[in-house]
């Protein structure tokens, strides 16, 4: 099960709020990744009949390439290796009240309906409070055109919601969209804010599509993310993609 929450109990979240106050500070973040590659340019009409251009092929991965695009701790050293942090975790019997929120947090990630990526590629870090985890996945079909649209309606569906985690611990989420620069063909952003024991985790989930390709990228923590971080994470992680043939 795909899921926007990283799937984090109460427990956890008092004591990640406990650590943060801990140690009182923060990791540098990476240096800003370098920009992506251009587009080629569309050729000048000319008066003279020409062949018809070929159509340049969709943009997917190979496994190969979507395992070499990930995020690790290179990128970011200050990370580590963390399965917690996923975005892609089983169904351990979390519950949501309304119960259809549930299907709204698996929906939100899953951009290409009906479809299973041909390629996918899964990690989770942590540092000093903070959590990321990253999705890369190719399709073998184009995503729906209104994906972005279809987020933000199933947002608005179920902006506020109950947790019960196994463990017997509850949490109370809310979800709202979040403003970001465009990235890739289309991109968007939701926040989720974890409410736990008078403590708070905020998550923020960006999606973003290049051709048939999908990165997701989860950042978490007590605090949210500044949008400078963010915007370095994200550029960070798209820099990594290979650059279309």
């Amino acid at each position: 099960m795909r899921s926007l929450l990283v799937r984090v109990p109460a427990a956890a979240v008092v004591a990640l709020a406990l650590a943060v106050s801990g140690c009182g500070g923060s990791s540098d973040a990476a240096a800003p990744a370098t920009s992506a590659a251009t587009r080629t340019p569309t050729p000048t009409p000319s008066p003279t009949p020409s062949p018809t251009p070929s159509v340049a092929p969709a943009y997917t991965l190979t496994q190969a390439q979507v395992d070499a695009s990930v995020l690790t701790t290179a990128d970011f050293p200050a990370f580590v290796d963390d399965p917690d942090a996923l975005l892609d975790t089983p169904d351990d019997g979390t519950t949501y009240d309304p119960a259809a929120c549930g299907d709204v947090l698996d929906g939100l990630e899953v951009v290409a309906a009906d479809q299973t990526p041909s390629a996918v590629a899964h990690i989770g870090l942590s540092s000093d409070g903070a959590i990321l985890g990253q999705d890369v996945s190719s399709y073998a079909a184009p995503f729906a055109e209104s994906w972005v649209e279809d987020v933000a309606a199933r947002i608005a569906s179920c902006q506020t919601f109950a947790v019960g985690f196994p463990d017997g611990s509850q949490a109370t989420a809310t979800l709202s969209a979040l403003e970001i620069p465009a990235y890739g063909d289309r991109s968007t952003a939701v926040r989720a804010v974890i409410a736990a024991d008078g403590f708070e985790l905020i998550q923020d989930l960006v999606l973003v599509t290049i051709g048939q390709v999908q990165v997701a990228l989860g950042v978490g923590g007590i605090e949210a993310a500044d949008p400078a971080t963010l915007d370095q994470i994200v550029t960070t992680a798209l820099a990594k993609l290979p650059p279309a043939a």
